[in-house]
């Protein structure tokens, strides 16, 4: 295991041929699993060339005469401003991880625990969140620890994907690679639904919310507005480019959380209100569907992590976002 772990790190990716002993005696033995160490990732070393390679652009565009620069924007400007654009949109850092967990965590679901807690009851509520919040963090760690033994065996087997810069890891891709075939098309059908589901329910609340604010238009006409915008996303090219929109997530949840948590404490609760849920089995199950969506989302866990400069760190991100999600849904749910 150190071996590969020493080898997977070196700049030449040559595989191991302990890795590959392992390979071909986990198959003799009827097994697709390799051990191997926790946290492999090729992003860091090729953003990081990136980097490099724009400030010694600047560097030489620095040394052009002035004649050159009069023609047009200065070089070195320009370098100054892609290196300042690269740093504000591009991170694989464990607190970029956290910023995109936390902020895709809850989102607009922070809009739905009033009633959820008014279906399952307070005590109930609490019990569920943190079952479902420590579910969730066993699941990632699962997933994690999935796709870095995925990763070894990629370069124990001198994948070509492996080397590739380009190539991200997905979910079906690791089911087939440590299940088989089955689960790799099981999975992605699962996958499949579940972003189309979210995708579908993200459009429509989000046409609901403007079309309370702007009613002079449809909830239809918002929803193509509001679905072509979201389309775009489809522009960027990984989670690691996702820092300022996780930043703007992460600050309008925030404030919309506590912004209720607020307004609910200080005019208080109704004078006749009643704390007797869960009132009947439907009401319960749909309080409870409800909050296992705010703490779901685990279909794109495999691709953050992947492009994240240590994949392993994103264990540590994600707890760290769950604790603060706490911090937002916990006196929300109390005081609300």
């Amino acid at each position: 295991e150190n071996t590969m772990a020493e080898e997977g790190s070196s700049t030449n990716h040559q595989p191991s041929s302990r890795g590959e002993d392992n390979v071909r005696a986990s198959r003799l033995m009827g097994k697709s699993d390799v051990s191997v160490p926790r946290g492999y990732s090729i992003s860091q070393e090729y953003h990081e060339s990136l980097k490099a390679s724009i400030k010694q652009s600047s560097l030489e565009s620095s040394s052009s005469s002035s004649a050159e620069k009069r023609n047009g924007p200065s070089a070195p400007l320009q370098s100054r401003i892609m290196l300042l654009w690269t740093e504000l949109t591009t991170g694989g850092t464990v607190f970029d991880g956290f910023l995109l967990a936390a902020s895709q965590e809850v989102g607009q679901s922070i809009l739905t625990l009033p009633n959820v807690f008014s279906q399952l009851g307070f005590y109930t509520g609490v019990i569920l969140e943190l079952t479902f919040a420590s579910l969730a963090l066993y699941t990632n760690f699962l997933l994690v620890s999935m796709h870095a033994q995925f990763r070894h065996q990629l370069e124990a087997q001198n994948d070509p994907r492996h080397h590739d810069k380009y190539y991200i890891v997905s979910y079906h891709e690791i089911m087939q690679g440590l299940v088989g075939k089955w689960l790799q098309i099981f999975s992605l059908v699962v996958v499949f639904f579940a972003l189309l589901g979210l995708s579908t329910v993200q459009i429509i609340a989000t046409s609901s919310n403007f079309y309370i604010l702007l009613p002079d238009y449809s909830k239809r006409t918002w929803s193509i507005i509001w679905g072509c915008i979201f389309a775009l996303m489809a522009f960027v090219p990984t989670f690691r480019h996702y820092r300022v929109l996780s930043v703007f997530g992460i600050l309008t949840t925030t404030y919309t959380a506590w912004f209720m948590t607020i307004a609910s404490a200080i005019e208080g609760p109704q004078e006749d209100v009643v704390y007797d849920a869960p009132v009947n089995v439907e009401g319960f199950f749909q309080g409870f569907v409800q909050l296992l969506f705010v703490y779901g989302g685990h279909t794109s866990n495999i691709e953050v992590a992947d492009v994240m400069d240590n994949p392993s760190d994103y264990d540590k991100s994600y707890f760290w976002s769950y604790l603060y999600v706490f911090t937002l849904t916990m006196p929300n749910a109390v005081t609300t």
